[in-house]
């Protein structure tokens, strides 16, 4: 009987090693609360509206794109897993009626907070969850986490975006993070540099858009019904970028307006300097030559950079709660694994130590460095409100429309859109 108590400590401290030699892996030396729940011969079912699911070549359906490797996290979990999209319409009727053919939720902030509000999502109680969640910046466990402390979402993305510039113009003009802090003084940069003129944007209105949110984020109180675009600050920013610096249109010759990744177009085909805007992901062959920045803040208002994420979420109406923690558990312990592309591109834990499991990422270097400390001075936007209204935007631009029109036409959309 001793000799057996002797190799069952002996295995139990084996155990305890193994777990201790990964424990940067962000799920690595936790137990998980919801172990015993067995999935075997079980069917998962998850909405995700990333995904497309069609007929495949051999006649099969199947899942194509989405946000996770559903082949790889059905093979781990050893049940099967079911995807399934709907319009945003039917997707809310669907759970604000208490259907349970949907288990777990892919959502947006902007669908999190509207379910969230509506008390349409489920508590999370896993300790592994909440332990994952605790790894993420604070700005992804403070969204992930209700008024009353409760943790209803779970992290797995964050868009974080940075100004690049070429090092040599940095050096050059011995600018720092201090002198791009904000919009105008940004511009001001931008209009005096004479220098060599080379851009890597892979969206010439990103800055834009980022400038958008924030002043939503700093100046409208979207959730009580409050906004106003007839204000000084809009309408400055809104014709300065919209003048020339950006164009949704893509037809503004000497701003460099190509949508494509740099390895196809080179950084000498550029037309323009110091606006060049990206993930990480973006400039990962190019780290040596570019220098990150934070995205400018409007003005002095600002006190966080917006940023866009995705999290997951139990319907509370699922006939299957316990199985559907356990499916979040295990995500959160093969995060790297079940994500593909977007692990490698999002940066939502802490510990720069977590990302040394992947091969492919410079976690030395000095951008990969700088984008870390940005993560630390953001917020989860939620009310990107009409990013997909464009109207004022190209009316402005192709001449048919005033400012004051502009204005007047996103004030009338935004009302539409809070009143649905």
């Amino acid at each position: 009987m001793k000799k057996l108590l002797i190799i069952l400590l002996s295995l139990i401290l084996l155990v305890s090693c193994a777990i201790g030699e990964n424990s940067d892996y962000p799920g690595d030396g936790e137990k998980l609360t919801f172990d015993n729940v067995d999935l075997t011969g079980k069917t998962i079912t998850i909405y995700d509206k990333t995904a497309v699911v069609r007929t495949l070549y051999n006649g099969e359906e199947g899942v194509v794109g989405g946000f996770f490797n559903y082949e790889k996290l059905s093979e781990i979990l050893g049940c099967d897993i079911e995807v399934k999209t709907y319009s945003d319409n039917v997707q809310y009727t669907k759970i604000l009626a208490g259907d349970s053919d949907i288990d777990i939720y892919v959502l947006t902030p902007y669908e999190a907070k509207k379910l969230s509000g509506a008390g349409a999502l489920y508590p999370i109680t896993s300790q592994q969850v909440k332990s994952y969640n605790s790894k993420c910046f604070d700005s992804l466990e403070d969204f992930a986490t209700n008024d009353e402390g409760e943790t209803e979402l779970m992290p797995v993305s964050a868009n974080l975006l940075g100004l690049f510039a070429p090092k040599s113009a940095v050096e050059e003009l011995g600018i720092t993070a201090d002198d791009v802090r904000y919009l105008y003084d940004f511009l001001d940069v931008i209009k005096s540099y004479d220098g060599e003129r080379k851009v890597y944007s892979s969206n010439s209105i990103q800055l834009f858009n980022n400038i958008n949110d924030q002043y939503g984020l700093t100046y409208c109180d979207y959730d009580n019904g409050e906004f106003n675009y007839d204000t000084e600050v809009y309408r400055k920013y809104f014709s300065t970028l919209l003048d020339g610096w950006s164009d949704y249109n893509m037809e503004n010759p000497w701003y460099s307006v190509h949508d494509a990744n740099i390895s196809v177009y080179n950084s000498t085909r550029s037309l323009f300097v110091l606006d060049s805007f990206g993930t990480r992901m973006d400039l990962q062959n190019y780290y040596s030559d570019w220098v990150a920045f934070p995205t400018p803040r409007l003005d002095e208002n600002v006190e966080n950079i917006p940023i866009f994420g995705m999290f997951l979420c139990i319907n509370p109406s699922s006939l299957q709660l316990d199985e559907s923690q356990k499916v979040l558990e295990v995500i959160s312990q093969n995060y790297y694994d079940v994500t593909g592309y977007n692990a490698k591109s999002n940066l939502i834990f802490k510990d720069i130590s977590t990302y040394e499991v992947l091969s492919d990422v410079e976690t030395d270097s000095e951008i990969f460095k700088t984008f870390l400390e940005i993560m630390e001075d953001t917020v989860i936007f939620d009310d990107s409100m009409l990013a997909d209204f464009l109207d004022d935007i190209n009316g402005y631009q192709d001449g048919t429309l005033t400012l004051d029109e502009a204005i007047e036409l996103k004030t009338k959309a935004v009302d539409v859109r809070l009143n649905e």
